[in-house]
């Protein structure tokens, strides 16, 4: 929630190790229904911070199970809520576990329209 990143930083570091940015998470969440909130910050690809990033969802989820022993099979990682102009989202990640291991993987979620504009070209 505090978080603030140093844009020009981040995009150094991510140049000079082919990073694509910092995906940070927390899992003291302000509510219950989550079970991680995470910021996605890549300025050196143009994204000063995502509102949702299934791609780095997946992995925390497997994380969360390996790590940090969240026993369980389905994850809810909330993400863009702190940035400059909060853009919520949900994203679902469901384990498919065998034997105490990921096998696999699915994360999504729902998009919601927040607003509509029209663009003349």
């Amino acid at each position: 929630k505090s978080i603030v990143p140093d844009l020009n930083l981040i995009a150094e570091v991510s140049r000079e190790f082919d990073l694509i940015g910092y995906y940070v998470f927390s899992t003291d969440t302000e509510s219950t229904a989550y079970d991680a909130t995470s910021r996605m910050f890549a300025p050196s690809y143009g994204i000063e911070e995502e509102a949702g990033t299934g791609m780095a969802a997946g992995p925390l989820a497997g994380y969360l199970f390996d790590v940090l022993k969240m026993e369980q099979r389905s994850f809810r990682i909330q993400q863009g809520k702190y940035m400059k102009e909060p853009s919520p989202s949900l994203i679902v990640v469901n384990l498919q576990i065998e034997k105490g291991k990921i096998r696999g993987l699915m994360a999504g979620g729902v998009g919601l329209l927040q607003r509509e504009i029209e663009i003349d070209i």
